[in-house]
Formats: C-alpha cells, sequence, structure tokens
C-alpha cells in the first residue's frame, strides 16, 4: 500500500490570527487610534521654540542651513515645507507640528504592524495607543525634535519587511531598504536598520533568488535613500546662516555625518547608562502606585512584552528574531557608544525608542498569545466573561497612560525657551556683543535668523580656542565670527595662541572689547566657568536678566536700573511664577538662571545698604529675594537670606510662613528645620520646637546643634 505523503507542518507562534481576519472592524480601531493620537498630540503641543535642539533645527529648517552632526538633510529638507506652512502661526510652531505629525504616522504604522501579527483590532488599538502615551514618545511629539520622523521611518521599513515576508514581492523589500537609506539620513542610529534587513534575508533565505539583479536592486534602493546626503555639500556652499561644521569638503563631511552628540559619549558611567535605561524601559508602558510619597511601577504590560518575546523564541516564528535582533542591536550599540553624564541621561532616552517601539509589538503578541491561552481554557459563560475584562483592561491600558503621562508631556503653555531668549536679548545695549553658553545660542539663533528679533547682538560662545591644536564642537561657529566681525577678535591671538584655561581666553576677549567701547554683556553667570577670575580685570553688574561686563564698580543706580528691568521682565514673562506646579524638567536651567540673578541683586543691595543708609536698601534686597522665592519656592538660599533679614526685624509671623513652605517642600532639609527652632524658641512655642528639634534628629542624630537645643531648652 503506497505511503501517503505527510503535509509540511504550519509554522506555529505568534502569526496566524487569533480571530478571523476582517476588514470592518479597521474602520473603527483605526481611525480610531488616529483621532486619540491627534488629539493628545495637537493639544499638548508647545505654541512655539522649545529648549535644547528645537531652536536649532527650527533655524536650520527655515533657511534650508545645517544643524548639528549628522546635520539632518531629510528633516530639514521636509521641515523647510512645514515651516513655511501659511497656518497664521509662527515656524517654531509648524515645525511643532511636523513632529506631532510625523508622531502619528509612527503610530499608524505600529498599529498595522500589530494587526499584521495579531490579526487582533482592539489589540492593536490598545498597544499602538499604549507607545504613542508613552511618556519619552510623546514628549517628542509636542516640540521641534528629529525623533518621531526618525522612529516612523524605523517602523515604516520594519513593516515593509513583514509585508514582503507575507507577499514575497521584492518591489515591497526594495521599498524597506530605501527607507532604511532615507532613515540615515535623519539619524546615525537607524544605520542599523541595514544589518536588521541582512539578518531577515539570511534567516528567510530559503525560496529567494540571491541573483545580481535582486542584490543590485537592494544595493541602488538603499543607496538611493543615501542619496539626501548630498544636502550637506550642497548647503554647505550656499553658505545659510546656519552651516555647522561647513561640511563642503570631503573631511568635514565626513565628521558632519559621522562625529558623535558631545557630551553624550565622554563622561558617565555605561552601568549607570545601562540602569537607566532599564529603568526607563520599563515606565514606559507601566502603571504606578503610590507608597511613602514615591511612586512604584506596576509593570504587567511590560511583562506581556517579555512574554512575547519569549513565546516567539520557543515557538517557529523567526519574525520574532528579526524583531528581537533589532531590539538587542540598538540596546547594544547605544550603550557601547554613548557614555553620558547624569545630567544627560535625559536626553539620551529617546534614542530608544525605534528599540520600544518593536518591543511594543512583543507586548502586543505576548497578550494575543495569553488571550489565545485564555480562550482555549475556559468555556461558556465564563470565557465570555475573561474575555470581556481582558477587552476592558486593553481600554484601560492606554486611558491610563494618557492621565498619567499628559501632566509631565503637556507643553500648551510653554513659553520659556522664548521669554528667556527674548528678554536676554531685550536687555543687551544697541550693537553689543553677548557672551552666552549652550543653553542659550540655539533660542537666540531662532529669535535673531528666523524672527529678526534685536539682530543688532552679536552672540559669541563662551566656548573659545584654548589653543591652537585642539578641535572643539563650535570650532566652525569661532571661524564664522572671525570672519563676519574680525574686530572683535582683532590682536587678541585667540585662536592663535595657547591660553592657560577657558577664563583666560574669555578674559582676553572682554577686555579687548571693552577696550574699544563695546558694551559686553553674558546671559549667565559661572556655571562650569570661575566668574571669580575676572574680578581683578572687570566688574560683570546685573542689568535685568543679563550681566554686564564693566570697568568701573557698581553703584546705586545700577541697582535701580536692574529692579526696573527685572519689574518689566517678570511682568512680561509667561508663566513664571506657575513653572513648578506645571512639573516640567527641560527648563530648570531658565528658573535656576532668573532666581540665582534675582538673589544676586539681593546680596549687592545689602552690600550698597551701609553706603545708603537713607534710600532704605533692604526693602529692595527683601524685594528681589520675594520675586525669587515666587519664581522657585525651593531656593534654598533665597529662604535662608531673607527669613534671616526678616528675623532681624521682628517679622515673625513672614518668617514663619517662609520656613514652612520650604519644610513642606524639602521635609529632610536640616537647615531650614534648624531655622525654624530658632523662630519657635524665639515665639515661646516650645511644643512645635520639640517637635522640629526631634526631626532633626531622626534625620541626622549626631546633629550638635540640634543635640545642644535639646539639652539646654527641653
Amino acid at each position: 500500500m503506497p505511503r501517503r505523503k505527510r503535509k509540511k507542518s504550519v509554522e506555529q507562534g505568534p502569526t496566524a490570527p487569533l480571530v478571523r481576519e476582517g476588514i470592518r472592524e479597521q474602520y473603527l480601531f483605526l481611525p480610531a487610534t488616529v483621532i486619540l493620537a491627534a488629539y493628545a498630540y495637537f493639544t499638548t503641543m508647545c505654541p512655539t521654540v522649545f529648549v535644547g535642539d528645537s531652536g536649532e533645527l527650527a533655524t536650520a529648517a527655515w533657511h534650508l542651513g545645517i544643524p548639528h552632526s549628522p546635520g539632518y538633510p531629510l528633516f530639514c529638507l521636509i521641515g523647510y515645507f512645514f515651516a513655511h506652512l501659511n497656518t497664521g502661526a509662527e515656524a517654531a510652531y509648524n515645525l511643532n507640528l511636523m513632529s506631532g505629525f510625523f508622531g502619528i504616522m509612527t503610530v499608524v504604522v505600529l498599529y498595522l504592524i500589530i494587526y499584521h501579527f495579531t490579526r487582533t483590532p482592539y489589540i492593536s488599538f490598545s498597544i499602538s495607543l499604549a507607545y504613542a502615551f508613552s511618556p519619552v514618545f510623546w514628549s517628542q511629539c509636542v516640540v521641534t525634535e528629529v525623533y518621531t520622523l526618525n522612529t516612523f521611518l524605523s517602523a515604516l521599513s520594519l513593516y515593509f519587511l513583514c509585508r514582503w515576508l507575507e507577499k514575497r514581492n521584492n518591489v515591497l523589500i526594495y521599498a524597506a531598504f530605501y527607507i532604511m537609506g532615507l532613515a540615515a539620513t535623519n539619524h546615525q542610529i537607524s544605520f542599523l536598520l541595514l544589518p536588521t534587513g541582512l539578518y531577515l534575508l539570511y534567516l528567510f533565505k530559503k525560496g529567494v533568488v540571491f541573483d545580481f539583479k535582486f542584490w543590485a536592486g537592494l544595493t541602488l534602493a538603499y543607496f538611493a535613500g543615501l542619496l539626501i546626503y548630498a544636502y550637506l555639500p550642497i548647503r554647505a556652499l550656499a553658505d545659510p546662516p546656519l552651516n555647522w561644521g561647513n561640511p563642503s569638503t570631503f573631511e568635514k563631511f565626513m565628521i558632519t555625518v559621522f562625529a558623535p552628540a558631545g557630551s553624550q559619549t565622554l563622561s558617565g558611567s555605561r552601568w549607570t547608562h545601562f540602569a537607566h535605561m532599564f529603568k526607563l524601559w520599563i515606565y514606559q508602558f507601566s502603571t504606578f502606585f503610590p507608597y511613602k510619597g514615591e511612586d512604584y511601577p506596576l509593570p504587567l504590560t511590560w511583562l506581556f512584552g517579555i512574554w512575547g518575546i519569549y513565546k516567539g523564541l520557543v515557538t517557529r516564528w523567526r519574525m520574532a528574531k528579526v524583531f528581537i535582533f533589532f531590539l538587542l542591536i540598538n540596546l547594544f550599540v547605544i550603550l557601547f557608544v554613548s557614555r553620558p553624564s547624569p545630567q544627560e541621561l535625559m536626553i539620551v532616552g529617546v534614542y530608544y525608542l525605534p528599540a520600544f517601539l518593536v518591543f511594543a509589538v512583543f507586548i502586543a503578541t505576548g497578550l494575543r498569545e495569553w488571550i489565545r491561552s485564555v480562550n482555549n481554557t475556559f468555556h461558556g459563560s465564563l470565557k465570555f466573561i475573561t474575555l470581556s475584562l481582558v477587552i476592558v483592561i486593553l481600554v484601560l491600558i492606554p486611558e491610563y497612560l494618557w492621565w498619567w503621562n499628559r501632566p509631565e508631556v503637556d507643553r500648551s503653555q510653554d513659553y520659556y525657551a522664548k521669554d528667556h531668549g527674548t528678554t536676554i536679548l531685550d536687555a543687551c545695549p544697541q550693537n553689543s556683543i553677548l557672551i552666552v553658553n549652550w543653553d542659550d545660542i540655539f533660542t537666540i539663533w531662532y529669535l535673531q535668523d528666523v524672527e529678526n528679533f534685536r539682530t543688532d547682538i552679536i552672540p559669541v560662545i563662551a566656548d573659545l580656542p584654548t589653543n591652537t591644536t585642539s578641535s572643539f564642537w563650535g570650532g566652525w561657529y569661532f571661524d564664522k565670527l572671525k570672519e563676519e566681525h574680525p574686530e572683535l577678535f582683532e590682536n587678541t591671538r585667540i585662536g592663535e595662541d595657547n591660553f592657560r584655561d577657558a577664563e583666560d581666553v574669555i578674559a582676553t576677549f572682554v577686555k579687548h572689547n571693552l577696550n574699544a567701547r563695546r558694551d559686553v554683556c553674558f546671559s549667565f553667570y559661572g556655571l562650569t566657568y570661575n566668574f571669580d577670575r575676572f574680578r581683578d580685570d572687570f566688574n560683570l553688574i546685573p542689568k535685568g536678566p543679563v550681566y554686564k561686563a564693566s570697568l568701573r564698580p557698581y553703584t546705586l543706580v545700577d541697582l535701580v536700573e536692574s529692579k526696573v528691568a527685572w519689574e518689566r521682565v517678570l511682568g512680561d514673562f509667561r508663566n513664571v511664577y506657575t513653572y513648578h506646579d506645571n512639573q516640567f524638567d527641560e527648563e530648570d536651567f531658565v528658573i535656576a538662571r532668573i532666581t540665582f540673578n534675582l538673589t544676586w541683586n539681593a546680596l549687592l543691595a545689602l552690600d550698597l545698604d551701609d553706603a545708603y543708609p537713607d534710600q532704605n536698601l533692604t526693602e529692595t534686597a527683601i524685594w528681589f529675594l520675594k520675586e525669587a522665592l515666587k519664581v522657585d519656592p525651593a531656593n534654598s538660599e533665597g529662604t535662608s537670606v531673607l527669613t534671616s533679614i526678616l528675623f532681624e526685624q521682628e517679622r515673625y509671623d513672614e518668617v514663619r510662613e517662609y520656613l514652612e513652605d520650604a519644610r513642606l517642600i524639602d521635609p529632610y532639609n536640616v537647615n531650614v528645620l534648624l531655622d525654624l527652632t530658632h523662630l519657635y524658641l524665639t515665639i515661646g512655642d516650645t511644643g512645635l520646637m520639640r517637635d522640629t528639634i526631634e526631626q532633626i534628629l531622626i534625620i541626622d542624630p549626631a546633629n550638635p546643634e540640634a543635640l545642644h537645643f535639646k539639652q539646654q531648652y527641653l
């Protein structure tokens, strides 16, 4: 009897549909996904320029210029179209819209990828929105940045790879490789898409004709995408207002494309970076529960992703290996290349967005596998109840992430960058020089080169060359300044000689221009520079939010002018008194600059008080300090100085109000608690004094002052 042929085994794993594939469900779930994502992004979008790279990218897009490495040619070309849209808004807002648009498109493609594997519309809806409302991705959808475009192109290339596996139509894989090339012109991390595509071809080589025509098609498609990099030398030769690195030669072109992003590769620990990445990875999709004032994640959704990876590995779902390869190679390369300082950890989190997107796919397949187990285990009404509960949970996941993350990412009232830059420029005298740091220059470029605001001011980055041999991030800008304003550097030997350190070269530059009767201002004080070194060469006089360099001493007139300037600035600076209510982090440096300046003005007023006893400058100092605390209630130095003055004036009710507010903000601040102890002793409230001393000794059992109080008075 002839043997029957055995049927080929069907590939098992998360590729077969859980329910019957139907098109009608997509008419509900996919549009709902788009509408909800669009509503989230457009109602939380920043109305103007944001801090960080946003001002630089907006300036580059507006003029078809070149921002920092890798030059972002694709972003600039698409951004030029968005920046010049006739929406009635400023260019920065139009480019924020661009980020939101590509954020929505990313969510759409993620939905399609998930549906491709699960054939389950409600899982596609839930998990794509969970990614849409995850904190890192959402934060990039509301400001001008390159990462939503980058994530969209990564997702789209992966989707075309999935479709090619299903259809085996080579047009689809050519499209995937073309998009990989395009993505690489937007961010260096997208070069990792190429080995992912090649690994897929290796896994699925059976049945594929790897002839010359096939490889030639892939190569041409990929390099056709990379051709966008030709934008860099073409635009560099046109010398736009922002021409970072001037990549007009092959050497400069290679440096621009492949140079790493400054301090993010230098000073930090890889282990710290790994720990931060792991925490960030869990937090993207987790719910939280509060405990003793802290929020702790409940990583149920994240665990579904781990389950999805496990099921993909133990079954014959070979596409899981491709996605795992992409996820791991991203994690490995980012962790290997990037060693950010603790201050930079928040910034590098955006590099992981493509990896988090792939993990969202595994969350979906893990959920699908778990639901299938429930479907096969329970029967009758119990099965109906269980599946209904699962669907409710799937609806609640994105709803919870929306509710939890919206306050953190909502930038709809965020004017801090623009107002900060505007007040700095407006405080400078006509045709003056403004020395800035990297926090400020990007916003100032936008205000001057796009909005044509105070173009008479010459911004100079404090990062001037200290010797003739070392290269530095701002070298191209220094060369441009020397070319456009040679008089600023005439006979200083800056860039032609060796200086002791950064302070030495700054002092040389400032003294030269002061002697040439040019006004010189600083947008900052201190930071990474030792400003005490300048006292023998010139004085720094607060003039509102800037510090004017002068060869004369500080006078009462300067104090009066600074107070008038600050009254105007604080009146015009939107939301400056509600900063901490909005729970923002990125603009902390703006608030820190304001409160430092106001506090310093107060100290200068106190120094002048003895010389001008009839001017009542103590009250002027109190005004500055109270304004500083209105801007930043957590300003411990301002609290200490203000309460000391009020204590001397026996204004005990005000002292108590400020100190108790400070204790609410930081209940473990021993200095505040000691000041409260002194106050309670003075006003005779021994009960509160006893409680406060006990609190100090819980925090610091060996605190000598608290022990003295306890022994002397209790």
